[in-house]
């Protein structure tokens, strides 16, 4: 490429974060200038950074990748976010993608694909693997699938909560009030027909969601 692209990587896990890195910098044109944990701590650092791409999962510590593309593409549009996940199934990636995201890339593609979806995000151009394509296409809500009924405020906070924040935490990390997240926890326990976290633990699963409460 004429010009280095930046990258930003924002995995939970250290040993993928250190995969993708020694990976794209043996590429020439890539340069992998930070790297987060979680929500909260990138999007302090990319703010700061401002790298051409972020690549992250779909699900990690605090807001998901939701509300980090949702965060990046309305307060600085030039960087781009390009999402490699395990999550390929149910309304996640379709989700993501209209937050903000440029790019969806299966857990399954090649060092090769990453490298080429890298090129044409940083290019403006919107990238998705095949077989989440074809996921997409074909997932279309229906009136038995409850947590297509749920707003993306509704699922990024079920999604915490499952997590095991409770709601004043929540608040924090989504920088709005402990009421505000308590109604979305309200609106979205009626919408599911739950009563507890337990049962929305249950809910999300059956939807093929991560529901992995954090350690």
């Amino acid at each position: 490429m004429s010009k280095e692209v930046t990258i930003f990587l924002v995995y939970s896990e250290a040993f993928i974060r250190d995969a993708f890195k020694t990976t794209l910098q043996r590429r020439s044109g890539f340069r992998v200038i930070g790297e987060a944990n979680n929500g909260e701590q990138a999007l302090r650092a990319i703010r700061v950074l401002r790298p051409k791409i972020v690549l992250c999962d779909s699900h990690f510590e605090g807001f998901s990748g939701i509300e980090l593309a949702s965060r990046i593409s309305r307060g600085q549009p030039e960087t781009r976010i390009l999402v490699f996940s395990r999550t390929e199934e149910g309304i996640i990636p379709g989700r993501v993608m209209e937050a903000g995201a440029s790019g969806y890339l299966s857990a399954e593609c090649s060092t090769d694909e990453i490298a080429l979806a890298i090129e044409k995000v940083a290019g403006g151009e919107i990238y998705l693997s095949r077989s989440i394509a074809q996921r997409m296409a074909l997932h279309k809500p229906h009136e038995g699938s409850l947590v297509s009924r749920l707003s993306p405020r509704e699922l990024e906070v079920g999604m915490m909560l499952v997590q095991g924040y409770r709601c004043q935490e929540i608040a924090n990390l989504l920088s709005v009030s402990v009421k505000t997240i308590s109604t979305h926890k309200s609106r979205l326990f009626a919408k599911l027909n739950v009563t507890n976290v337990p049962k929305l633990v249950a809910v999300f699963r059956a939807e093929g969601l991560d529901a992995t409460p954090l350690d």
